[in-house]
């Protein structure tokens, strides 16, 4: 019977998922470890005021009120302040209307089940942290198999796509995918998205098409939420864009057949819905402070800009983030801390995009063991899926990173890497099929090496950020 109950340890690949949920509670226990022993609020009393503002007429007596007071004021730090604050009583300040609208309202929506709890809004967003990290990491794992998991059982593809889904547990983001931070959610249907993505594939293949275009749009749907939830979610709608580039070109120039527009117009549904989702967060800002109602001397400079976006105002003129605005000698740390991450997510999405080798080929696994290829060169690719759906899902992260470098507060990427999976299936392919787990092309550099200092850098972090330390 105890062997039984040790099988997701000693075997994953045969019960992934209940390995998987067994990492992810060990893995959040370490990080929530990390942050309960941390030493205290550091410099910055925000966290004991916000959480005083909640108890403000409650009854603290238990021991449970106690406990959840000290791991909270733990969590509740930076953004998270910002998050819960509004979740408790809407957008009050221009500035706030940065923090991600879909979160909040999320959080608001989850804490009425926890109205006898002074603290209910955050707990709801520490609760959906948790819950939406341990169900991305699910999909993360689906999502792998559909993709990589060739028509004839292959243990390489069973191993990078468990892989993938354990570096997602153990993301360098770390403690904020714990705290009442919109990372973990973003991720969660980020990655729904993707699924339904690569599962209209499969469905065009077996000549499903309503199925395929019922796929197409759960997916922009899904991607849409993640939009309102993160603004960089609107990156995905690249993946819509490329297909509808080709189908409109097929349209125009090869095939004229209806079945191409309808899936066109599909497409073009996909992506309206994405951006959908990052233009009404914008229209409610619009109509508190530009509309026709407001005195015309309490009208914010943006209501006049040719696109009226609070989110691109506030980013610029509270938070200096635009076009090399953080290239400045005082932020070369964070330049240096986020150095490691960007080169990742380069790299990776660099591999997915001009992979043209036989690793990223239709052919079969049984035809690279053939041809005696070289097993860091085999085809784990399901037929099913071509190379060009890894492509795509590389763009929107190489987007990332581009802007990450020289638009945004740089060191946010580290965090931010945790929603997009190019950067786990390179690290588990590397792990997986070459030797000693040597980064393709980068024979200098161990992927186990990079996981060991992920895992480091997440615990350190989770200590700095639970006393109130950069960085954040």
């Amino acid at each position: 019977m105890l062997l039984h109950s040790l099988n997701p340890f000693t075997h994953p690949l045969q019960y992934p998922k209940a390995s998987l949920i067994a990492l992810f509670i060990i893995w959040k226990l370490v990080i929530l470890l990390v942050a309960f022993a941390s030493p205290g609020s550091g410099y910055d009393s925000s966290t004991s005021l916000l959480i005083s503002q909640f108890e403000h007429g409650a009854s603290l007596e238990s021991a449970s009120r106690l406990g959840e007071r000290r791991i909270l004021g733990r969590l509740i730090r930076w953004d998270a302040i910002y998050f819960t604050q509004i979740a408790h009583r809407g957008y009050r300040f221009e500035q706030e209307w940065a923090f991600g609208w879909g979160f909040t309202r999320l959080t608001a929506l989850l804490s009425a089940g926890l109205a006898n709890s002074p603290y209910a809004e955050a707990l709801a967003g520490v609760a959906m942290a948790h819950i939406s990290h341990l169900l991305s990491a699910l999909v993360l794992h689906g999502l792998s198999v559909m993709i990589f998991q060739s028509v004839k059982k292959n243990e390489e593809a069973s191993a990078i796509a468990f892989l993938s889904a354990c570096l997602h547990v153990i993301s360098p983001a770390g403690i904020f995918l714990s705290a009442p931070y919109a990372e973990s959610v973003f991720a969660l249907f980020q990655f729904v998205g993707f699924f339904f993505y690569a599962k209209s594939f499969e469905e065009q293949r077996q000549g499903r098409m309503v199925r395929r275009d019922l796929s197409v749009i759960a997916s922009g749907l899904s991607l849409g939420l993640a939009t309102t939830i993160r603004s960089n979610g609107i990156l995905s709608g690249m993946i819509f864009a490329y297909d509808a580039v080709l189908d409109a070109t097929t349209l125009i120039f090869y095939d004229g057949r209806s079945a191409t527009l309808q899936k066109l117009v599909i497409e073009v549904f996909g992506g309206l819905s994405i951006a959908i989702g990052a233009v009404f967060p914008q229209y409610l800002a619009y109509l508190e402070y530009c509309t026709d109602q407001i005195v015309v001397g309490e009208r914010r400079l943006w209501c006049s800009n040719k696109i009226p976006s609070v989110y691109a105002w506030v980013q610029r003129y509270y938070w200096n983030s635009g076009f090399l605005r953080y290239w400045t000698a005082s932020n070369i740390p964070l330049f240096i801390l986020a150095i490691p991450m960007l080169f990742l997510l380069f790299r990776s999405g660099i591999w997915a995009v001009t992979a043209t080798s036989f690793y990223l080929s239709h052919e079969s696994h049984e035809q690279d063991i053939q041809q005696n290829r070289p097993k860091s060169n085999r085809s784990i690719f399901n037929g099913a899926y071509p190379p060009t759906i890894v492509r795509r899902f590389a763009l929107p992260q190489l987007a990332l990173a581009l802007l990450a470098l020289t638009n945004h507060h740089v060191q946010i990427i580290i965090r931010l890497s945790s929603g997009y999976p190019v950067l786990y299936w390179w690290l588990a392919s590397a792990m997986v099929t070459t030797p000693k787990g040597a980064m393709t092309g980068i024979p200098w550099i161990s992927s186990m090496a990079v996981v060991r200092l992920m895992v480091m850098y997440a615990i350190i972090q989770g200590g700095l950020f639970s006393s109130f330390l950069p960085p954040a």
